[in-house]
């Protein structure tokens, strides 16, 4: 029997609305081990006293070399600036594959460059498609080992970069910027919008016909009839940042946010809304910002964005008020703004992490145990992992030691109320501040 096409499209749209109903039964991937406890201590989803992570991915196509200056010594800086007093915020420096295409003060191997290498300001790799990057894969090759922990890709390449996305820890997949839900596993809070954020990825790019597309092509996205584990599956795409389940070699996949306006630089205020912001920290969240503050393009008009000329501000009076913001919240111990690479260390890390819980008499031990990913396999706990570790327990226990596996020595913490949990304590490390190099 032939149905009529009009009756099969209702079929279609009610199969849909009892997927997305489906899907809202299904609890959120919450990212990170922070949501378990281990005898009554439990890791603490952000370094102390922060609530929330924010990280901007900003290129540096279309800036000059005073504009670079003036722009990331206003943001990473203390000095005063142009543009006011220096927010001592950390905003990391993505290198261009191309030269040309970026600063001229950030070429491969200048003085300048290696001194922000070495304090680790340097944190991704972009590589943009056009007229002088036909073949990105020998664009990269000489930048392959550079040890530039993040790799950004402008535009589908298919399989052509596979091989070198090995060498990085991370890489940006850029069918996932998602143009709907501003940060990790926050709450859809009703049907519509869960249905906006499905319909905001590119899925094109990898879920048909993909090896990791778990096993369904495009139209059975709105089938009721999927598994609840392939639901879950679908539910924890959209809501962590790290894309475990699309790894390459080491390299994890991950996400990040843009809004319809595009990565324009003077685009950045309307993304960094207050109400964005709020929501942020409500959530908990984590969020990666896309962004290239080296171009403009006229908001509301039919205009291509350009690079910046030598005469134009990266900032205009709304993109500093929202930095400004940013940094209000930062020093108000509400966010926790880092470089990419950071932040998503500190994702991996918490996801990662492994500990005990030891009691002799009253003093209760915290020992690190290792670190264990499905995708980069098990090792030991390493010194850069214990920047900004931070523990959740009853203020009732009186003495707290942390330890390492294999370590002689215990770790000196320190111990304080915890702001999301003011019942509790809260034993931690400090989160290292990086500082800010003048030329």
């Amino acid at each position: 029997m032939t149905v009529e096409p009009e009756r099969q499209a209702q079929g279609e749209i009610a199969s849909w609305i009892r997927y997305v109903q489906g899907l809202q039964k299904v609890k959120a991937n919450l990212s990170g081990v922070f949501a378990r406890a281990v005898d009554g201590v439990r890791l603490r989803p952000w370094p102390y006293p922060y609530l929330a992570g924010l990280a901007v991915s900003s290129g540096t196509f279309g800036l000059t070399d005073a504009a670079f200056e003036e722009f990331y010594g206003f943001i990473n800086g203390a000095e005063e600036t142009s543009y006011g007093p220096g927010l001592g915020l950390e905003l990391g420096v993505s290198m261009e594959a191309v030269a040309g295409h970026g600063p001229a003060c950030l070429t491969l191997g200048s003085p300048f460059f290696e001194q922000l290498r070495a304090a680790g300001w340097i944190d991704t790799l972009a590589v943009r498609l056009g007229d002088d990057v036909k073949d990105p894969a020998r664009a990269i090759e000489p930048l392959a080992d550079s040890r530039i922990p993040v790799l950004v890709v402008h535009d589908d390449v298919g399989d052509s970069l596979e091989p070198y996305s090995r060498a990085f820890d991370y890489v940006a997949n850029e069918s996932l910027i998602e143009k709907q839900k501003f940060g990790d596993h926050q709450n859809y809070r009703n049907t519509k919008r869960l249905h906006e954020a499905l319909y905001g990825y590119d899925w094109t790019a990898w879920l048909a016909g993909s090896e990791h597309s778990f096993g369904y092509p495009l139209s059975a996205i709105s089938r009721i009839d999927m598994p609840s584990a392939k639901q879950i599956a679908h539910m924890a795409l959209f809501n962590s940042t790290l894309q475990y389940e699309l790894a390459c070699g080491r390299s994890i996949p991950f996400k990040r946010f843009c809004t319809p306006l595009g990565k324009i630089g003077n685009a950045f205020a309307p993304a960094m809304s207050s109400v964005r912001l709020d929501g942020l920290v409500e959530s908990g969240s984590a969020t990666v910002v896309a962004q290239d503050f080296g171009t403009y393009a006229p908001l509301g008009r039919h205009a291509k964005a350009r690079a910046l000329s030598h005469e134009d501000k990266v900032l205009d009076l709304h993109g500093k008020v929202a930095w400004q913001d940013i940094a209000h919240r930062a020093k108000d111990g509400q966010l926790l703004v880092a470089a990419t690479s950071r932040l998503l260390d500190w994702l991996w890390r918490r996801d990662a992490i492994r500990y005990s819980v030891q009691r002799h008499g009253e003093t209760l031990e915290i020992v690190l145990e290792d670190m264990n990913c499905a995708v980069r396999g098990v090792r030991q706990i390493e010194e850069a992992d214990l920047d900004g570790l931070a523990f959740t327990l009853g203020s009732m226990e009186k003495n707290v030691v942390v330890s390492v596996k294999g370590w002689n020595r215990s770790i000196v913490s320190t111990r304080a109320t915890d702001p999301q949990a003011p019942e509790c304590d809260t034993i931690y490390l400090p989160w290292t501040r990086r500082e800010w190099p003048s030329q």
